[in-house]
């Protein structure tokens, strides 16, 4: 439940419902466990339930099985210039932001929009730039996704807002370099070694990165290998099932 950081630019009206439902939540789950997924969830409620209240961290896990399976250049994509995003919810992931940093970044990039509505995505890239198509195409998301990860040269999240950052760790994971921004939730990730984190919203800091990945693809072929090996090393320890069930059965003092 998304009870609202910064107010701001919120209405009075708009700030007192947030502030009902917060007292609301508050009472209604007053005697039981919470665990937030990531540090931003953790704190917001600790925020809203207090210090004394059983609140735990335990970050959510992924599953590595299924990104360890044979892939496929599933949308041929090419692995020197094609920066992938997902773009269902266009402007939360900061597709907008992502098309003007592509367009300034150069170097023959072009943005890869991963949408299950394509026709909306579409029109809002319409909206943005009459000669989007030059440096954006538009497909629908795949089923297995190590199809479009091990292919890319990048997968970039500039996202607005994030709960927990699920695909910047599997592309992490995966064969491809990683930009996100830093929101909180998901800037719980910036434990993972590799990945490039950007101002959000800040088209010009996200052209500077993706100047470098291409530079790093370019130039630096085996550190990328040896990084990517770290960064997978990593995600399995820290991210994987096992672990999170050990935390789990913590919570409930079924071990210490």
């Amino acid at each position: 439940m998304d009870f609202g950081r910064d107010e701001s630019d919120l209405s009075f009206k708009r700030r007192l419902k947030n502030r009902v439902k917060q007292i609301a939540y508050k009472h209604a789950v007053s005697g039981c466990k919470m665990i937030g997924v990531s540090e931003a969830v953790y704190e917001d409620l600790c925020q809203i339930r207090g210090s004394k209240a059983e609140n735990y961290l335990v970050r959510n896990a992924i599953s590595t099985e299924r990104l360890d399976v044979p892939s496929v250049n599933a949308l041929s994509l090419d692995p020197a210039h094609d920066v992938v995003i997902f773009g269902t919810h266009f402007e939360r992931k900061g597709v907008d932001i992502a098309l003007r940093a592509v367009m300034k970044a150069g170097n023959g990039l072009h943005l890869v929009v991963l949408t299950h509505r394509e026709s909306d995505a579409v029109e809002k890239l319409n909206a943005l730039s009459a000669d989007w198509q030059s440096y954006a195409r538009v497909c629908h998301v795949v089923e297995d996704i190590t199809d479009v990860y091990n292919y890319a040269l990048c997968f970039i999240s500039p996202s607005r807002s994030e709960a927990f950052g699920y695909a910047v760790v599997e592309a992490a994971y995966c064969n491809t370099q990683v930009i996100a921004s830093d929101i909180p939730g998901q800037n719980s990730m910036k434990c993972v070694p590799g990945i490039q984190w950007v101002k959000p919203e800040d088209a010009d800091d996200l052209a500077r990165a993706l100047s470098n990945c291409y530079q790093i693809h370019q130039n630096l072929p085996m550190e990328l290998q040896k990084q990517k090996t770290v960064q997978r090393e990593y995600i399995r320890d820290n991210f994987g099932v096992d672990r999170w069930c050990t935390e789990i059965l913590k919570v409930y003092g079924l071990l210490k």
